[in-house]
Parts: C-alpha cells; sequence; structure tokens
C-alpha cells in the first residue's frame, strides 16, 4: 500500500479562495487535498473589498467546522513568501513590493496569516484570520440587508458581491449554522425562487442605484459649496490663513468689523444664489416626478411607483438639507436666539412651492437691497421655518421684515392702508373714497394685520420688546443670571472616541441622556442598542435622531463643534447620531437644582391641556411632568415641561440639569403655573 504523500506547505481555503486562489497563488498550487477546517466558520465579517458583503470568518462560541481544501504549493516556495502572497491575496494588492509583517498590536481589520502544523499531511498550513465587525448583526435579516445592498453597488459590478460569495460557498459545499437561514432570507427579501434569479434581479436594478449614489455624491458636491459660503467665506476673506489662534482672530475681526460683516453677506448672496437655483431645480424634478407617479399608478406598476417614492423621497431630503443651509444666515441674523426664531414660525403647514409665489418679484427686491455690501437680504421662502415676510433683511445693522406686493391692485390697497396708518382717513371713509369692495376691505384687513405683526417681531428682535400674537399679552424676555453651560467638550470628545472605537462611540451625560453616534454597518443597530440600554433600568424614555435638527428651530447642524467633514456625514447618513433621554432619570436631577419634578396624572394633565390650551406640553404615555419649587403650594406654582425642553439638550446641547434649573425664573416670573418653551 502506497503511503501518504507528506507535503511541506499549503494554504486552507474555506471561502472565496477555493475557486480564486489569485494571480500570485494560483500557478504555484500543485495539489488539493479536501478537509475540514480545524476551527469553527461563520458568516461574521463585513467585507469592504465586497462593499461591505457578509464573508466568512475563524470564529469562537458560534459557527462550526466547515469543507475546506488545503491548496498545496510547489515545495520551492518558503513560508514567509506564502505569507506575504496570502496576506496581498487577502488585502487585494497587486504590490510585489508589500510584504507581511505581523502587527505588534492587531486592530479590528488587521489581517493576520496563522500556522497549523502538521495538519492533513501537510507540515505547514497557513490561512488568514480577522476580527468580527458584526457584533449582533450576524443573523439572517442583517445578512441578507448587507449581501442585497453589496451586489447593488461596486462589488456587483465586479462580480464580488454577497450574494455570489455565498452561492460560491454552497457550490463548494461550505455550509455554517446561517447558511440556510440566510439564503432563504435573501430569497424573501427579492421575492426569488433561488440565489440565481436573485442576482438577475438585483443586476438589472443595479445601474440605477449606481447612478442614484453618483447623483448624492454630485448633490453633496453642491451642498459643500453653498455651506463654504454661508458658513465659512466671510472668515476665510476677512483673516489672513496664518492667523489660527482663537483670541487673535477676534481681535482681528474687531480690527476691521465692517469688512468682516460686508465679507460675510457677500459669502450669504452667493450661497443665496445658489440655493434658490438649486431648489427651484429640485421642485422641477419632483413636479415631474409625480406626473410620472399618477402614471404608474394607472398602469398598476408596484415596481416603478416604489421606485417614484424613494425618488421623491430622495429630492425633499435634498430640499430640506439646503434650506436648512439658509437657515443659518436666518440663525446668525438674529443672532443664535431661539425665541426670535420661534416668533418667526408661524406653524404653517404645507411645502412652499417657489414657481406659485411671488419669487421673481422677491428675488429682484432682494438683488437690489443686496447691492449694498453692509446690507443682505435672505429670501423667507428658501429657509425651512422663516414664515413671516418674504424677506428678513440686516439694513443699516437693523433687522427688518419685509413683504413684497405685485400687481395693480395690491399697490391701491397698499396706498389706501398708508393714509389709514397716518390717520389721514378712518376706514369708512377709503372704503368711499376708493370704491372699495367687500373682498378689498377684506385684503386690507389682512394687509393691517400683516403689517401690525411685520412690525412687532421686528420690535422683537431689534429690542426684545413686543406682543405675544397667540395670547395679546406682553412678551416677557428673561435672560438668566449666568451663563448657559452646555455639554461641548463632551460631545466633542465622543466624536473622537470613533478615532479609537472606530464604529460606535457612546456617553452619558448626568446619568440621564445617553448619547450614541455610529457609523459604517452599526447605523443598522444603534437605535437597538440604545433601547436595550434604556429597558435595563426604565420604561419612561425615547429616542431622537440629531439629524431631525434640520426640521427644527433649533440651532443649525453647522453650528456643531466638529469637523466640517463629520457634519457632512451626519447631513448624508454615513453617521448617525442619537439621544436617548430616561425620562425618570431626569426627574430626579430636580433635587439636585433645588427643584421637585414629577409625573403628573393622566387626569391632571388632560385637564391642564383643556383649560390651558397647551398645544405643545410634553407628554408620554398620557402624562405631563410638572416641576415647583420646594416648600410651595404645588398648585400654584408649578410649570409644566414642553417638548422644547428636550430639544434643548438634543440640539441646543445643553446640560439636562441646566433645562430644569433655568425653570426657576419662569416660575419666579408669576405665581401660576406656565408652560416652557
Amino acid at each position: 500500500m502506497a503511503e501518504k504523500q507528506e507535503y511541506k506547505l499549503g494554504i486552507l481555503a474555506y471561502g472565496s479562495l477555493v475557486d480564486d486562489p489569485g494571480p500570485e497563488l494560483k500557478p504555484l498550487i500543485v495539489d488539493r487535498i479536501p478537509c475540514q477546517t480545524p476551527f469553527n466558520v461563520e458568516y461574521a465579517r463585513l467585507s469592504a473589498g465586497r462593499s461591505d458583503a457578509p464573508t466568512v470568518i475563524p470564529v469562537a462560541g458560534e459557527g462550526k467546522p466547515v469543507k475546506a481544501f488545503i491548496l498545496v504549493l510547489a515545495d520551492n516556495i518558503t513560508q514567509l513568501q506564502a505569507e506575504s502572497m496570502l496576506w496581498r491575496r487577502e488585502i487585494r494588492t497587486s504590490d510585489l513590493l508589500r510584504t507581511y509583517r505581523r502587527p505588534e498590536e492587531p486592530h479590528i481589520n488587521s489581517v493576520l496569516v496563522e500556522s497549523i502544523s502538521n495538519f492533513q499531511e501537510v507540515e505547514t498550513v497557513l490561512y488568514t484570520s480577522i476580527k468580527s465587525n458584526m457584533g449582533i448583526l450576524n443573523t439572517p435579516p442583517y445578512l441578507a440587508h448587507f449581501a442585497i445592498e453589496s451586489i447593488l453597488n461596486e462589488a456587483g459590478e465586479k462580480k464580488m458581491d454577497g450574494l455570489r460569495y455565498l452561492k460560491n460557498n454552497i457550490d463548494n459545499g461550505i455550509l455554517t449554522p446561517l447558511t440556510s437561514e440566510y439564503r432563504a432570507e435573501i430569497l424573501k427579501q427579492t421575492a426569488a425562487k433561488d440565489l440565481d434569479e436573485a442576482i438577475e434581479k438585483l443586476d438589472k436594478l443595479r445601474p440605477a442605484n449606481l447612478a442614484r449614489l453618483a447623483d448624492i455624491k454630485e448633490f453633496e458636491k453642491k451642498v459643500i459649496e453653498i455651506a463654504d459660503f454661508v458658513c465659512e467665506y466671510g472668515i476665510k476673506s476677512s483673516i489672513e490663513n496664518s492667523i489660527t489662534a482663537q483670541e487673535k482672530i477676534q481681535e482681528a475681526i474687531k480690527g476691521n468689523h465692517e469688512k468682516f460683516i460686508a465679507n460675510c453677506h457677500t459669502g450669504f448672496k452667493k450661497g443665496q444664489k445658489l440655493a434658490l437655483r438649486l431648489i427651484e431645480d429640485i421642485q422641477e424634478k419632483v413636479s415631474t416626478l409625480k406626473k410620472e407617479l399618477k402614471l404608474a399608478h394607472k398602469s398598476r406598476n408596484r415596481n416603478r411607483i416604489a421606485q417614484i417614492k424613494s425618488d421623491i423621497e430622495l429630492y425633499c431630503y435634498k430640499e430640506n438639507v439646503i434650506r436648512h443651509t439658509m437657515d443659518y444666515i436666518a440663525w446668525q441674523m438674529i443672532h443664535g436666539q431661539l425665541y426670535i426664531s420661534r416668533r418667526l414660525y408661524k406653524g404653517v403647514e404645507g411645502d412652499k412651492i417657489l414657481k406659485y409665489s411671488n419669487i421673481k418679484s422677491v428675488e429682484a427686491v432682494a438683488d437690489k437691497i443686496n447691492e449694498r455690501e453692509l446690507d443682505f437680504a435672505l429670501i423667507t421662502d428658501i429657509t425651512s421655518y422663516v414664515q413671516i415676510g418674504d424677506l428678513l433683511c440686516t439694513i443699516d445693522n437693523q433687522v427688518v421684515l419685509g413683504e413684497v406686493k405685485e400687481g395693480k391692485r395690491n399697490l391701491e390697497i397698499l396706498e389706501v392702508l398708508g393714509e389709514v396708518n397716518e390717520g389721514e382717513a378712518t376706514m369708512d371713509e377709503m372704503q368711499i373714497k376708493y370704491s372699495l369692495t367687500k373682498k378689498d376691505m377684506e385684503q386690507l384687513l389682512r394687509q393691517m394685520k400683516q403689517e401690525a405683526e411685520l412690525k412687532n417681531v421686528t420690535d422683537i428682535i431689534n429690542t426684545d420688546k413686543g406682543i405675544d400674537s397667540s395670547t395679546g399679552q406682553e412678551i416677557k424676555i428673561i435672560t438668566p443670571k449666568e451663563g448657559t453651560p452646555r455639554f461641548i467638550k463632551e460631545l466633542y470628545e465622543l466624536r473622537k472616541q470613533l478615532d479609537t472605537r472606530n464604529l460606535w462611540a457612546y456617553n452619558v451625560i448626568e446619568n440621564c441622556l445617553h448619547i450614541g453616534i455610529f457609523k459604517g454597518h452599526f447605523k443598522f443597530v444603534g437605535k437597538a442598542l440604545l433601547k436595550g440600554i434604556a429597558e435595563q433600568g426604565t420604561k419612561n424614555y425615547f429616542i431622537v435622531d440629531f439629524l431631525k435638527v434640520i426640521e427644527s428651530l433649533n440651532k443649525p447642524i453647522f453650528t456643531l463643534p466638529v469637523e466640517k467633514e463629520f457634519i457632512f456625514d451626519i447631513l448624508f447618513k454615513r453617521v448617525k447620531v442619537l439621544f436617548m433621554i430616561d425620562l425618570d432619570e431626569y426627574i430626579k436631577l430636580a433635587d439636585k437644582v433645588g427643584l421637585i419634578a414629577e409625573w403628573a396624572t393622566e387626569r391632571e394633565t388632560n385637564k391642564t391641556k383643556a383649560l390651558t390650551k397647551h398645544k405643545n406640553l410634553f407628554v408620554f404615555n398620557g402624562q405631563g411632568i410638572k416641576v415647583y419649587k420646594k416648600g410651595v403650594d404645588k398648585d400654584y406654582a408649578g410649570h409644566w415641561i414642553a417638548p422644547g425642553t428636550f430639544h434643548k439638550m438634543f440640539f441646543e446641547h445643553i446640560y439636562p440639569s441646566y433645562t430644569l434649573y433655568s425653570l426657576n425664573y419662569f416660575i419666579e416670573m408669576e405665581g401660576e403655573t406656565h408652560q416652557s418653551e
């Protein structure tokens, strides 16, 4: 009986290496020995080279040994040579000058070359090992999701996607405990009878997906250009590049303040022009898509309906992003005062469709004002929340709200309004003098109310004095005695955690505000992770995506104290920042600032809503939160928490304890219940 031949060196293949050893290794293979891996294997790694498709790796505590082959190499190949060739194949490089050196401190993405001695009649068998980067994501639904995404991306073009990888493994008998359910989930998500059909379907969808990704990439470039104008142009045009210290920058600005303001306004003007044209283009495309959607519904083309709805959603998000860049200008003009941004927002629902407005006339007036370098007119219809006036202007260092009227009858009404305002005649006299119809009188009254509102808001902006239009009472601006403490440093440190943890970062502020930052594939489980943390201690919590800031009246995202690149990672959803507030722990904080906070009963909450018409009362599971001073009758010195209290934490980064402490000012102002803003 012939003895088994002993070999010197081989490579263990149990994944794509079986069929594709690479151009370096392939000509050196002299034999293939069927075997089983001496370790467990599972789909536990997302491969960047495969557009984040799931791949099999050695694992402990899960998986199982799988069918494999030892690729026996020619005897003249040394172990060092084989290690480098295997390593180069795994990192997909053709640079022969790069050789394998085992890292002293391997990280999560380090490709390690390991060895087994005297395995299957081979003296030394090499294999690669790399850490899992999936955590709780290696479940069939997530595996299928990532595989499908990979075939729709560049990996699909190169036929290196997750579906083909899985199919090749199955064809080669490489079956892990997850294989069957993973395959079934792909077929379920693609409505296919087998992997071949799923691949065929998704290959057809890939061109449209790649075009969509390319479009988003081009759009991001345009947003960066606009953001550079509105956020950075003023400072970059006024300060020499050599000046980097914050104190020196402030000194330089003070030394030539007019030049700085003029440069800021120049940036605003350039950015506004780009934003206006872009919004007009987006709205025109959405209009076309809506017409196509009607046709798709008529023909009952489900795939086309889904695609058009997805495209409309994307364009609407694009428009929101552009409007948010204009919100940054408004925020600068009102000096970052949240109470003013609330006055500029009237709660009017619906889209601002520019082509159905007086946008051309408004733009013409804005252009005229913007001819003066120290003045600036912002077109309010391209912001997300300024709903008073057509123009928010800075003229002669004063903020002014302006309304642009067009049409002969409108101009006549304005003349009448001017005479009435100057006391030259009464309304009845004007009706007779100008033969005003009932419709004319209604328009006159509307414009009188509108002018009064514009003047009132302008007074509030410039003098901090005015009338609350909802109550008719004088506005009381509360100025705290102390500066507002913010967790800016903690937020920045959290951002820096990503440099070491790679895919996620986490921190807790004052034991109640949990912050998670997630990128890559961890974006998909960030919310579930925070939910799991919360439910270990409470059921009274909620989670908010920081990206919601673009739909708020709060500080624009561009004020975030991090790198511009990171801000755009958030805006374009490469990074997800989530806040989770533990309401029970938040209530406990009140004691530390000399207050008592408690859950109101459902009955008390409903009664308060009915009696005071609190539209913005914070209610969670039917209950509000009431805060009052210690030793004071609850019924007369309470303060109901509003949603804006939490927005201050999420979007203004104010410490939770201070959002409670600052309620002292409201409670002391009057001895009755107030609603916080």
